[in-house]
């Protein structure tokens, strides 16, 4: 989640942005779309799928991510009006024999469902969806009278996105109004999920029992993080940078409200790929060094070893032993040998923020894949 720099004035952003990627800077703390329109109604059909506005509506609400490795869930209750507490949380690892689609998975996930928080009813279930499943995009369309805001949003999304209205789900949420070349126009967010995804998701919880409230994705979880005021935005542009398995997230957020998000290339996946090579060619001797006769020796280390290796660098992560490839490497070597990958992640996430306009991000909050 989280080789000391040499201390500089001249300290580059790029070097001040893997600073907080390794915890040696001060840093912050660090996935619903939905309506689908066959032909623009006037009347919005109700959405399956939407966190824009806070999703807490009743007293107890609960949160389920479903993880590579792990299933997660979160309690929370209203205890006074806008205010909201943490009840319980558990984190369960899923069988590495129970393989998603099988009557084994939606017995296990209902079996823990069962126990987190008892029967459905009277509960608001919310499922959090990998935010590559959704494309987030930002319009601006023509100021018109609120009975025409529905079908000009609709054909500019049509448009811009080209998108199956059959196959596909559509939500949206009006923003702000913008001037534009001195034209007066509404700038909107509007997100599409493949409908099949969604009917995926609402059919396994059906099968465990579960009625779903609605889908999340990380970044409209965040934002309502902000707008409930769990997290402050301090009145200015933050950032929040999620390192995946197989690529990383930026988001920006400008006074509690998405402006932006991208998905980027580079993930915790290529951190590994960079270490497996970087420790090949620290270990692998001269030939000088090499001797003939005598057991071969291995100089490679594996994916999984190597991922361990970065993990290792959580100071709440067990420690290595003699028996773990690389035990012998400091906090130096490793991130020396990652350094190629995270450079690359520092420079999309460079390039995102000088991309901004006159938005300049003054915080970045930063999480990564845990299960």
């Amino acid at each position: 989640k989280k080789v000391s720099m040499a201390s500089n004035r001249e300290i580059s952003s790029t070097e001040k942005l893997l600073n907080v990627i390794r915890g040696k800077a001060k840093a912050a703390p660090e996935e619903e779309p939905s309506s689908y329109r066959p032909v623009a109604p006037k009347k919005r059909k109700a959405s399956p799928f939407s966190s824009l506005t806070p999703a807490f509506q009743r007293p107890a609400t609960i949160g389920v991510d479903i993880g590579h490795q792990a299933l997660q869930l979160v309690k929370v209750e209203e205890s006074a009006v806008d205010q909201w507490r943490l009840v319980d949380f558990r984190r369960v690892p899923i069988p590495s024999t129970t393989a998603r689609g099988t009557h084994e998975f939606t017995g296990f996930l209902k079996s823990e469902l069962g126990k987190f928080c008892g029967p459905g009813k009277g509960l608001q279930l919310w499922n959090l969806m990998s935010s590559s499943k959704v494309d987030v995009r930002f319009i601006k369309i023509p100021k018109v009278p609120r009975k025409q805001l529905e079908n000009a949003i609709y054909w500019t999304a049509k448009r811009e996105l080209n998108f199956e209205d059959m196959d596909t789900i559509l939500d949206f949420e009006v923003q702000n109004d913008v001037v534009e070349q001195g034209i007066k126009k509404t700038s909107v967010m509007v997100y599409t999920v493949p409908r099949r995804e969604v009917e995926a998701v609402v059919e396994l919880f059906n099968d465990a029992g579960y009625q779903l409230s609605g889908l999340a994705i990380a970044p409209f979880a965040i934002q309502n993080l902000f707008r409930t005021k769990w997290m402050p935005t301090y009145g200015e542009t933050l950032a929040s940078l999620y390192i995946g398995r197989d690529g990383a997230r930026i988001d920006i957020y400008s006074r509690g409200s998405l402006i932006l998000t991208r998905d980027i290339k580079t993930g915790m996946n290529s951190m590994v790929e960079a270490l497996v090579e970087g420790y090949t060619d620290r270990k692998r001797p001269s030939t000088r060094e090499l001797r003939w006769g005598g057991a071969p020796v291995d100089f490679t280390i594996t994916p999984s070893q190597a991922y361990k290796l970065i993990m290792s660098l959580d100071p709440d992560a067990p420690a290595l032993t003699p028996d773990d490839a690389g035990h012998d490497l400091t906090e130096e070597d490793i991130f020396d040998m990652v350094r190629p990958a995270l450079d690359r992640l520092v420079r999309q996430v460079e390039r995102t923020f000088a991309n901004l306009g006159g938005e300049q991000v003054r915080r970045v909050y930063i999480s990564g894949v845990v299960n």
